[in-house]
């Protein structure tokens, strides 16, 4: 029984110094994610512990706005697990490595042949095209997504996500009509392009803005420079979506306007915002009456259940293309 006992010890134990350091790890996450994404003003609110707000507030008893402010902040929970991003994430690993890629990509991915099929516009994030395009845009989204969604809640950076990969999509069924898509780097674009929104809505507030914009300013200059570059000066061919890529941007700063947190409001602000949702609003218009109304501009479409037969022919008909060309075009583009 003794054994027995000091065997319990010894667990519980090892189980609380886990969970010890799971607690000071997170503490330490959620700082970061303050400092990367909050105004030094809120950081400086959040990092008081609730104690000294009181204090603060017995101090500056004769100055009833600032109470009030300070007696909010108090009460709400000022950082979020990142349940979306990790969900996403591990869903999109398990499919990867659990079923065929073609099965996927047949199923989910984005077709130019069934357009009528909407769930595509959102599902091809959960196909991807080879191992490194997979941990690519997951080590890319949780980086970026996790931050966002430890100070702005998984709804709001979920709305944004799931608007850039359909606004990407959208966008490529104007502008690469005739190729299949599959992939989630709009998504990742959308919240590359929200941290440039969170920067906007609290422009005043914003310290260290300038370097803010350099960094994701730089990231962009590299990303883009390097598609120019091999595509012009190496001329590689190579099968990335830029459209794709192009309307996750938009769409993700466009959405994330609206729905981010704007820690204290403007009048300027809240007319960008209306001018977004006009932007928002008109962009979808023009993309809908084009895929509903110029059918000539689309490849054939197929109204049949029979995706193995369609996505062979696919395959059939770039492989005769290619032996027309020197360099190699694939069936369908990687997000």
């Amino acid at each position: 029984m003794e054994n027995k006992t000091d065997e319990d010890r010894t667990a519980q134990a090892v189980v609380s110094k886990w969970r010890t350091l799971v607690r000071q790890q997170s503490s330490k996450l959620g700082t970061l994610a303050n400092n990367v994404v909050l105004p030094k003003n809120e950081r400086n609110l959040r990092m008081l512990s609730k104690a000294e707000k009181i204090g603060m507030q017995n101090v500056e008893a004769q100055q009833p706005d600032t109470v009030e402010v300070v007696a909010t902040t108090t009460v709400k929970k000022t950082e979020h697990f990142p349940v979306f991003m990790i969900v996403i994430s591990v869903v999109q690993i398990i499919l990867y490595y659990t079923f065929d890629e073609d099965l996927l990509c047949m199923k989910f991915g984005y077709d130019p042949h069934r357009r009528h099929e909407i769930w595509r516009f959102i599902t091809q994030m959960f196909v991807h095209s080879g191992y490194s395009h997979l941990w690519g845009n997951v080590i890319m989204q949780l980086i970026l997504g996790v931050f966002l969604e430890i100070v702005h809640k998984w709804k709001r950076i979920g709305i944004i996500y799931l608007a850039a990969v359909f606004g990407g999509s959208m966008c490529t069924t104007v502008l690469d009509n005739e190729y299949y898509a599959v992939g989630a780097s709009a998504g990742v674009m959308g919240l590359l392009f929200s941290h440039l929104a969170t920067i906007a809505l609290n422009w005043n507030e914003m310290d260290r803005k300038f370097t803010r914009l350099f960094c994701i300013s730089l990231y962009i200059v590299y990303d883009v420079g390097t598609d120019l570059y091999s595509a012009l000066i190496l001329k590689e061919e190579n099968n990335i979506s830029h459209s794709g890529h192009l309307g996750g941007a938009i769409t993700g700063f466009l959405v994330s306007i609206l729905v981010l947190k704007n820690f204290k409001k403007h009048p300027w602000e809240e007319t960008m915002q209306k001018i977004c949702i006009g932007i928002l609003i008109a962009l979808f218009l023009v993309v809908f009456v084009i895929n509903v109304t110029a059918w000539d501009y689309f490849p054939e479409n197929e109204w049949n259940t029979d995706y193995e037969k369609s996505y062979q022919e696919a395959n059939e008909d770039y492989s005769e293309y290619n032996e027309y060309t020197t360099e190699s075009t694939q069936s369908y583009y990687d997000y």
